[in-house]
């Protein structure tokens, strides 16, 4: 008998549950449909990103050696209209090319990292604009910059360009 009682009662639990369930899915249809939205939403977003990164070839460029990338990047700014000097090698005082457009001269470090860009990136290149005379610094990577550097990159002004404005500049048009 008391077995009958605990069964009825779990019975009524689990159909009061399953009613509840059922109910507050049609009563709050807006809401189910407004999550939907969202996700897909963020979905095609995540989908569209990949299609970007992966159109601009930063798949190739992550297999790059650093001296590929500088010279991919000599050809990148050649293409925007810069007129551009080589200068990595081994003393080249945090730079590693020298670009200049509407007599702005900007000192640029290259990093093809597969980690994040440190501050020691941005230190490097923050000095390097005295030596070559220039009036901007900037550093571009195939990667990300750590939270630290990009809060030194802001104090002096220095110009990021992480993976995804790569990209960006890689597909913008002239």
């Amino acid at each position: 008998m008391q077995t009958d009682i605990y069964k009825q009662m779990s019975e009524s639990i689990v159909n009061g549950l399953f009613q509840g369930l059922k109910s507050s899915l049609f009563d709050f249809w807006y809401l189910w449909v407004f999550i939907g939205t969202v996700l897909l939403l963020k979905i095609s977003l995540s989908l569209y990103k990949i299609y970007k990164l992966n159109k601009a070839g930063l798949p190739q460029i992550d297999k790059m050696s650093g001296e590929e990338f500088e010279m991919f990047l000599e050809q990148l700014f050649k293409r925007k209209g810069y007129k551009v000097e080589r200068v990595g090698h081994v003393s080249d005082y945090g730079a590693d090319l020298i670009i200049e457009k509407d007599s702005v001269k900007t000192v640029v470090q290259a990093k093809c990292w597969k980690n994040p860009v440190t501050v020691k990136a941005i230190q490097e290149i923050n000095t390097s604009m005295a030596h070559y005379s220039a009036t901007k610094a900037m550093v571009v990577t195939n990667s990300r910059f750590t939270s630290n550097a990009v809060t030194l990159a802001k104090e002096n002004d220095v110009e990021l360009i992480d993976r995804q404005r790569l990209a960006s500049l890689i597909l913008k048009k002239q």
